[in-house]
């Protein structure tokens, strides 16, 4: 496989890394050029697709398509035909550049979160999209625990009994700014996501860090969050579960 066509393959596959051919990858790996390049486009896929995901979807919207698709147009000569495909694609990149925008302003634009909980707030949302995908898969959540602590990375520990008890879906690590995030999700009640977020917090620097193992509640564009910290660390919990489901995972220290 030469470069162009493994960065075509890589090109197709952005947000289906499953769907990537092993020799692309393995190009990829030592080609140092056409790996950053892949990193990039993987970013800007994943920013577009997060920007998609937040754009609201009209409750009318699928009347209008079908009244539109019995309607007799005329037809247009080819060289409009073409004019008319320009301007649509146009256009729909526009609502792509309009949507990144309108994602960032809201959750910038939030007074009663500071920065941390706004980056953990994007990086769930592109999760829960599945415009970002996880690292790791498991059920179990110690085996998650093990393997964060062998490679460094944030680790959920001394966590409320509720959140415990949840079953543990897979994690992602990333970096946001001079900090490292670990992004444990879990399934809160069937078909619900719950995304724990892990920040390290052990020199206490961290600006905006949440009460100690006294958990704050709010809602944010449909979803119910939960922030606390444990003094090494400060967590956010988001889901788009009913709120009730979210406090009984901190039941016993509300009590």
């Amino acid at each position: 496989m030469t470069p162009e066509e493994a960065r075509l393959n890589l090109d197709a596959t952005t947000l289906r890394p499953h769907d990537t051919a092993e020799e692309a990858r393995a190009l990829a790996a030592v080609d140092s050029e056409l790996g950053k390049w892949a990193e990039g486009r993987r970013h800007f896929d994943e920013q577009v697709a997060s920007a998609m995901s937040a754009l609201p979807v009209p409750d009318d919207l699928r009347a209008k398509l079908l009244a539109l698709e019995h309607q007799e147009a005329p037809k247009a000569p080819p060289a409009r035909r073409r004019l008319d495909v320009w301007l649509t694609t146009i256009a729909a990149m526009a609502v792509v550049a309009v949507g990144t925008v309108v994602l960032w302003n809201d959750l910038g634009g939030s007074r009663s979160m500071p920065d941390w909980q706004k980056q953990s707030f994007a990086l769930v949302r592109q999760i829960d999209s599945g415009a970002m995908r996880l690292d790791h898969f498991s059920s179990n959540l110690d085996e998650i625990r093990s393997m964060l602590t062998k490679n460094e990375r944030p680790v959920p520990t001394s966590l409320p009994r509720g959140v415990e008890a949840m079953r543990s879906l897979g994690c992602k690590t990333v970096h946001l700014g001079p900090r490292e995030m670990t992004v444990v999700c879990f399934e809160i009640i069937p078909g619900k996501e719950a995304h724990l977020v892990v920040v390290d917090n052990s020199r206490g620097d961290l600006p905006g860090a949440p009460p100690l193992r006294r958990p704050e509640f709010m809602q944010k564009d449909g979803w119910n969050v939960a922030r606390w910290s444990d003094g090494g660390q400060c967590y956010f919990i988001a889901t788009r579960a009913p709120r009730n489901a979210l406090e009984k995972l901190f039941a016993l220290l509300l009590m």
